[in-house]
């Protein structure tokens, strides 16, 4: 195949005063084996040495550029958009990583297919200096697994169904969109994409309006990492990253969508991201998101988040129930789930977990602190699982028992709250 007929990939790694995890995220962007891209570090003022540690990097695929003011995270994802020159776009958090060799077999793919986009679904790595204590420095690897090409108004459809996430749709973080797409919806949106102060979400959605089709792939080409930074987990739980939520939250963002009021609430995120997408682009009227199934998944989703969530996010409910006539019913919801513990995480004993289909890896105990270095152990895991990788028995057989009683206390513990509410109240559904 010749390198010419390959398309150029930009790589844009938006970044703000995070250089101790940055440094790992772009030895992965240089250890790709694929001439035919740019890394385009766009440095949101930064005052923490990232400006020099770029400038010391002696690639010529690498480019610094920095805003000259503080902006809010999708202000700086739409300049970072604008120094684009690749035939392709994927953004990679100041966090994450791309696995090796990860370009140069999307770039094969979008020469075979012809396709569009690209997903997949990511490898996750906890850095050890996340708030999430338990899962401190492991790495989670999905099974490799095929690709397919999907139909995408099904799936965009599900995504507002609150059937499924929306990170399978068309993205552009952990997936991969070729550029003149986004500029042609730029074009329809007053010269801006990103019209959500949630910029992957709003790609999905944008994205999933005006192509047809997409690849997804169950086999990962990037880690999403977690660390003290990470803005989704401390959006969704602030009490675990107070100061990184509040600076999130305190920016200049777009403003939420008129019609709905913040809450930390993922269901609520998606529908404000189609709804930000519908007052711009025609397609969207041919799709439809119920407000009672969003009330509902919001419900759901509130239930065994941190309390000050649920209460905030009970209060928008009946604040958007009542102006669609369903303060009645969501009421008699919110009555009929209670807020209960978070349940404690089943799913963190090193081996394979046979539920979810990956494999987790203690960093530590291989000398792993870093997501560069956690990069090299995932790509080997799935290439000796592409060669049959044998699965422990012993450690098969011990998640599976967690798994098992975990999942029977929650049954048993649901059971009881709906016997109880049901008593209390009658079958109001």
């Amino acid at each position: 195949m010749k390198s010419s007929s390959l398309p150029t990939i930009s790589v844009i790694v938006p970044t703000r005063d995070r250089c101790d995890t940055l440094i790992a995220t772009l030895r992965t962007c240089l250890d790709q084996d694929y001439e035919r891209c740019e890394i385009i570090v766009s440095d949101n003022l930064s005052n923490d040495g990232t400006k020099e540690h770029v400038a010391a990097i002696r690639d010529p695929r690498v480019r610094y550029v920095r805003t000259d003011r503080r902006l809010g995270m999708s202000q700086n994802w739409e300049f970072a958009l604008s120094h684009v020159t690749g035939d392709y776009v994927t953004f990679v958090g100041d966090d994450d990583a791309l696995l090796p060799g990860a370009l140069k077999e999307l770039s094969q793919i979008i020469h075979r297919t012809g396709t569009h986009a690209v997903t997949w679904r990511a490898a996750a790595y906890i850095w050890p200096n996340s708030i999430h204590e338990l899962s401190r420095n492991l790495l989670f690897i999905p099974r490799k697994g095929r690709l397919e090409r999907r139909a995408t108004p099904r799936y965009l459809q599900q995504v507002l169904d609150f059937q499924r996430g929306y990170s399978e749709l068309p993205v552009i973080y952990k997936g991969i969109a070729k550029t003149d797409v986004m500029r042609q919806i730029a074009s329809l949106s007053r010269g801006r994409f990103f019209q959500s102060l949630n910029p992957d979400l709003y790609s999905a959605i944008a994205l999933s309006l005006v192509l047809p089709e997409y690849y997804y792939s169950a086999t990962p080409f990037s880690i999403n990492g977690t660390s003290a930074h990470s803005n989704s987990a401390s959006q969704l739980s602030p009490s675990l990253g107070d100061l990184a939520a509040k600076t999130f939250m305190a920016e200049d963002n777009i403003p939420f969508h008129k019609d709905l009021e913040f809450a930390a609430s993922m269901s609520l995120a998606v529908a404000e991201s189609f709804f930000q997408a519908r007052d711009r682009l025609a397609q969207a009227l041919q799709f439809s998101l119920d407000v009672k199934r969003l009330l509902q998944a919001m419900i759901e989703e509130m239930a065994t988040s941190e309390r000050p969530i649920y209460e905030q996010t009970a209060a928008v409910v009946r604040s958007i129930a009542s102006r669609h006539g369903l303060a009645k019913w969501a009421e008699f919801r919110i009555a009929a789930t209670p807020h209960r513990a978070k349940p404690v995480p089943i799913a963190l004993i090193p081996g394979y977990n046979i539920a979810h289909k990956f494999h987790i890896v203690d960093c530590a105990k291989l000398g792993i602190y870093d997501i560069h270095q956690a990069a090299a152990i995932c790509k080997t895991v799935l290439e000796v699982g592409r060669l049959g990788f044998v699965r422990h028995p012993l450690a098969t057989m011990a998640t599976t028992f967690v798994l098992a009683r975990g999942l029977a206390c929650r049954w048993y513990a649901r059971v009881a709250d709906r016997l109880r509410h049901v008593g209390n109240h009658g079958d109001l559904c």
